[in-house]
Formats: structure tokens, sequence, C-alpha cells
């Protein structure tokens, strides 16, 4: 299963969390996989200020939202996962946290 995590750090700062695989089908042929690596992909390239790190276990993004257009493509990118996550509740799950931990 694919985690994905959503921390607002605070009013302009977001990490963005994946782990796992969504397991729908074999390496490679995975279209659960291949939709949410897209949406993450399209995050990175679009936000302004951000910091990826990957390691091949989990990837997770930092970035600092400069201006409206960095707010929208999050906003996107979160409700594009939770209808994954609805479509496909077995190969993904979303969950949200504020800044102190706690479920946003």
């Amino acid at each position: 299963m694919i985690k994905v995590t959503m921390a607002n750090l605070s009013t302009n700062s977001v990490e963005i969390t994946i782990e796992g695989h969504a397991l729908e089908a074999p390496f490679g042929h995975d279209i659960v996989c291949a939709a949410v690596s897209t949406l993450f992909s399209q995050l990175q390239v679009s936000l302004v200020k951000q910091q990826t790190n990957d390691d091949g276990n989990a990837a997770k993004l930092q970035a600092t939202l400069l201006d409206n257009g960095d707010f929208r493509m999050v906003n996107s990118f979160e409700i594009m996962i939770k209808q994954l996550a609805k479509q496909y509740p077995k190969n993904v799950s979303f969950e949200a946290v504020n800044a102190n931990g706690g479920q946003g």
C-alpha cells in the first residue's frame, strides 16, 4: 500500500511523505503507483521552493509555499491523492497532520 502523509508545518510550509507500493499490478505495470508518482513529480517541478529526498523506500518533499500558485498546486495534489485513495482504498491511503502531529 502507498501511504501519503501531508503535514502542514506552518501557514506557508508543507511536508509530503510517500511510502510503499500500491501492489495493484506487477512492478512497472501498476497504474495506481504510476498515478501517485505522476502527481508527486508534477508537484515537485511546479513548486518554486522545494526540496525532495527519495531514498528508494520513501520520498519526502518539503516546500515553502511562496504564492497562490504554490498553494493551488498543493491543494490540487491533495484532492487528487484523496480521490485515488477513495477509488483504490486497498492500495492508497492519505493522512493529513498538523504541525504538532495531530490529524488535520
